[in-house]
C-alpha cells in the first residue's frame, strides 16, 4: 500500500476528468485533499511530481495524481477505497 510520511493511505481518482462534488461525496477538495509536495521535494522511484495551479507540485503515481483521504483516522485505514467506484488506494507491486 502506498502511504504518506505519516503512514496514511494515498488514493488515486479513476473517474473521468477531475474529482468533483459527486465523486468526492460533497466537498471533494476537503474529503480528498491533494498530496502536495513540500518545496524542494524531488521525484523518487515510482513517484513523480505534477504541477498544480498555485505553482506547487502534487505527488503522482504512474501518471495519476495522489490524494489523501480525510475519512482515514489512523495509519492503515482505507475508508475511501472504492468510494463511488472512482477512488482507489494505491497498491504497489
Amino acid at each position: 500500500m502506498l502511504v504518506d510520511g505519516h503512514g496514511m493511505t494515498l488514493y488515486v481518482f479513476d473517474g473521468n476528468g477531475m474529482p468533483d462534488a459527486k465523486s468526492g461525496e460533497g466537498d471533494c477538495e476537503r474529503n480528498f485533499p491533494p498530496a502536495l509536495a513540500a518545496p524542494g521535494d524531488k521525484p523518487s522511484g515510482v513517484l513523480t511530481l505534477m504541477p498544480v495551479p498555485n505553482g506547487g507540485s502534487q505527488w503522482a503515481f504512474q501518471g495519476k495524481r495522489l490524494y489523501r483521504g480525510l475519512m482515514d483516522k489512523k495509519p492503515g485505514d482505507r475508508s475511501g477505497d472504492g468510494l463511488n467506484e472512482v477512488w482507489h488506494s494505491v497498491r504497489v507491486r
